[in-house]
C-alpha cells in the first residue's frame, strides 16, 4: 500500500499514520472515520462564524479541535492550516483568517474525498455505492 493517499494537489493522507490507527482501534476505526466526516463540517461552520464575528478565542478553540483530530488521522495539510489559524488567533491576529479559513475548507474537501475513496476501495463499493457514500458525507 502507498505511503500516502493523494489527489492532484499532493498527499492528503499519511497512510502510515492511518494504518497504525486502524490497527490500534480495530472495530472502532470505521466509527472514528465516520465521526470525523460527519462532525467536521459543523466545526468548520462554527469556525466560519467565529471568523466572521472576529472572535479570536473561539477561532483558536475550534481550530485546535480540528487540528488535533485531523493530525491524529494523518491529515497533515488540514492540521497545518488549523495550526496557523489557532496560533494567529491565540496571538490576537485574525487579519488573514478569511484566507486561511478558505484554505482550511479546501483541505477538508480534499480529505473528505480521499477518505471517501479509501472507504470505497476498502469495502469494495460499486460506483453507485461510492456516490451514495459521498452524498452522505457531504451532508
Amino acid at each position: 500500500m502507498a505511503d500516502t493517499l493523494s489527489t492532484n494537489s499532493g498527499p492528503v493522507l499519511d497512510m502510515a499514520t492511518f494504518e497504525m490507527l486502524k490497527t490500534m482501534l480495530a472495530e472502532e476505526f470505521e466509527s472514528l472515520l465516520q465521526e470525523f466526516l460527519e462532525e467536521t463540517p459543523g466545526k468548520l461552520a462554527e469556525l466560519r462564524q467565529a471568523v466572521a464575528v472576529v472572535d479570536a478565542q473561539a477561532v483558536s478553540r475550534i481550530a485546535h479541535v480540528i487540528k488535533g483530530t485531523s493530525g491524529n488521522l494523518g491529515i497533515s495539510a488540514l492540521s497545518a492550516c488549523c495550526e496557523v489559524l489557532e496560533t494567529d488567533a491565540r496571538n490576537g491576529y485574525l487579519g488573514e483568517a478569511g484566507q486561511q479559513l478558505a484554505q482550511t475548507e479546501a483541505e477538508f474537501a480534499r480529505a473528505r474525498e480521499a477518505l471517501t475513496e479509501y472507504l470505497a476501495k476498502r469495502y469494495r463499493c460499486t460506483y453507485l455505492s461510492m456516490t451514495r457514500l459521498r452524498a452522505t458525507m457531504l451532508r
